[in-house]
């Protein structure tokens, strides 16, 4: 059954199966000043995996720093509310096959809130870099390459960073939104094919460079204040 449209609430979970069990998104709502009828979505999941993960998964780049950017841009912006609205949300079921997304998706199709959304920036990996320099991936399909110039122009505008713009989408929380036909975008360190802690019970904190990610927060946070 369709739940209500997520502005009837600040914050809400909504739960649906992953195989014989139970996952939940979290939801927060922060309502447009003026223009509340648009909903920008930033998204990261919560989820973890690993070789071991019935003993470790601590998933300190996978995905603890895309959830914990979600949750800096949304403190940020609650003190400083914006015209259009912003919907947070920190997935789960990412790793078992875009669960999360893919019910978030869902149940705004079935609300008919679909076409509310203008885009969505999803954040999966983003503070593991191997050297000095800082470099974010951003991905996307064709038809959405004017969403991701936004996020390339603050990149610029905003911060350091050397900006990989790949086209094809695969594997993370913003391709439930592009098979939709809605634009969206995921920001993801560019060194994560060569991070040896992906995915194993090692991924800790102790191996982040939590400069890239304050980077990529500053590219979306810029990104959002043109936009939202």
């Amino acid at each position: 059954t369709p739940r209500p449209s997520p502005l009837l609430e600040p914050v809400t979970t909504a739960s649906f199966p992953v195989g014989a069990d139970t996952a939940w998104n979290v939801i927060a709502t922060l309502p447009g000043t003026l223009r509340p009828e648009e909903w920008y979505v930033v998204g990261g999941h919560y989820d973890s995996t690993s070789s071991n993960p019935s003993v470790a998964a601590p998933g300190a780049d996978d995905n603890a720093s895309g959830c914990a950017g979600t949750l800096e841009l949304a403190r940020l912006f609650a003190a400083h509310p914006p015209d259009a609205t912003l919907v947070f949300i920190c997935f789960s079921g990412e790793e078992q096959g875009l669960y999360g997304s893919e019910d978030y998706v869902a149940d705004l199709v079935a609300a008919g809130d679909l076409a509310q959304v203008q885009g969505a920036y999803v954040l999966d990996m983003i503070a593991f870099t191997t050297n000095l320099q800082l470099d974010c991936i951003l991905e996307t399909e064709s038809f959405a390459q004017p969403w991701l110039g936004h996020f390339a122009d603050a990149a610029a505008d905003f911060t350091t960073l050397g900006i990989v713009m790949e086209y094809g989408v695969c594997c993370s929380d913003h391709a439930p939104f592009l098979w939709a036909n809605r634009p969206a975008v995921l920001a993801i360190e560019a060194d994560y094919p060569i991070n040896p802690n992906y995915h194993t019970t090692n991924d800790l904190p102790g191996y982040l460079t939590p400069a890239l990610a304050e980077q990529i927060l500053r590219m979306g946070g810029g990104a959002l204040l043109r936009l939202a």
